[in-house]
């Protein structure tokens, strides 16, 4: 009788252990990604919000909403950023967002924006953006990474799926282990 009941925990045990060994991003819901204008032409690009450091300074933070009154999985952040490369300069185009019941624009982010023009230039932003031509919610495969310092193109160089991969495992690596 005793062996039974040890089975039988064990078994419960292995199930509960298997349950969370799944990978989280296989269960998390997959997210709206932002745009970006290079070259002439329209890229989707998950993952990576240049928008988020500027935000992350902001004394008020902006609560944003994709619709109005309404959260959804598909998008935590609550907008969605377009962005351009232009003159090897990284823009802030546009914003789809709507904070309490008001659709809002780029300007009414702070009010840092309010005096700008139809663009913003994005200083804040250094890090990698990858794009490519296959499906716009995956990154891996992208065929093209662009590396931003402070706003300013650095350096556009061709990449394969090894190399992003690694990014993002470097990239997982350092926030685990600051």
């Amino acid at each position: 009788w005793r062996n039974k009941k040890m089975k039988k925990l064990i078994f419960i045990l292995a199930l509960i252990i298997l349950t969370f060994s799944i990978n989280s991003r296989v269960l998390a819901t997959e997210q709206q990604s932002e745009v970006i204008i290079f070259e002439g032409k329209t890229y989707h690009f998950p993952y990576l919000h240049p928008l988020q450091p500027y935000l992350e300074k902001l004394e008020i933070k902006p609560e944003f909403r994709i619709e109005p009154e309404v959260i959804t999985s598909g998008n935590w952040r609550g907008y969605m950023a377009t962005w351009e490369i232009s003159e090897n300069k990284l823009y802030l185009k546009d914003i789809e967002s709507y904070i309490g019941d008001k659709k809002i624009t780029i300007h009414d982010i702070s009010d840092e924006f309010k005096k700008k023009s139809e663009k913003i230039f994005a200083y804040w932003y250094s890090g990698p953006i990858f794009i490519g031509d296959n499906d716009p919610m995956f990154i891996f495969g992208c065929t093209t990474r662009i590396d931003i310092l402070n706003g300013i193109v650095e350096k556009i160089t061709k990449v394969d799926e090894k190399m992003i991969q690694e990014w993002f495992q470097n990239k997982d690596k350092k926030q685990n282990n600051p």
